[in-house]
This record gives C-alpha cells, sequence and structure tokens, in this order.
C-alpha cells in the first residue's frame, strides 16, 4: 500500500510538542517561567487536519501550563503531558478511542 493510500485511512494524528511543534529550545524568563516558540504555520495545519476529520492529540514527555493552552486555542482535546512512555499511551489513547494503530500516525523528535 502506497504512502497516500495509508495517509488517506489516517482518523488520528498524534504529535510531541518540544522539537516538532517548537524549534525544540526551551526559554526562560529572569524569574524562572519557562516559554516556548510555536509556529503559527503548524497551527493552520492542525487546523486543516481537523476540519478534514482527523482527531489531533499531544503527546508530550514535558509538563507545562503553555502546551495546554496552546492545545486549548487549537481545539485539541486530547493532550497527554508528563509521557516517559510514549509508544504506550499513544497505544492506550488508540484503545480508548476505538482507532486502529493502522489509522493513526505520529510525529515525533525522539
Amino acid at each position: 500500500m502506497s504512502a497516500l493510500a495509508k495517509a488517506a485511512n489516517v482518523r488520528l494524528m498524534g504529535f510531541d510538542i518540544d522539537g516538532v511543534m517548537t524549534d525544540g529550545r526551551l526559554y526562560f524568563s529572569p524569574r524562572g517561567d519557562e516559554m516556548k516558540a510555536f509556529f503559527t504555520r503548524d497551527g493552520l495545519g492542525i487546523k486543516m487536519l481537523m476540519r478534514a476529520g482527523i482527531r489531533v492529540a499531544i503527546i508530550t514527555g514535558r509538563s507545562s501550563d503553555i502546551v495546554a493552552q496552546r492545545a486549548a486555542g487549537l481545539g485539541i482535546d486530547l493532550v497527554l503531558q508528563g509521557v516517559t512512555d510514549k509508544r504506550t499511551a499513544m497505544a492506550e489513547l488508540l484503545a480508548r478511542e476505538g482507532i486502529a494503530a493502522t489509522e493513526a500516525g505520529y510525529m515525533g523528535d525522539d
């Protein structure tokens, strides 16, 4: 089956945050507040996925209010933070949502 044919069956797409939705750098204010820089075009792409009927999930190893805010702004309700085993988290998410692994994708940098 071609990559295009596989992509046509995707019902859920999972994303890491640091290094995927951001440039991978962590920024800290003088007070120690963590900051991240999100790329607006990624947000547009995610909105396009959602308009096409594809569920979007965030699965990230770090925990941050910034991630929750970005997810809420994009309308993403499947947000898993502080995850040490992303493969298992994705499998559990798919089982909970009733989606086969062949109907899902994941983009991460680790």
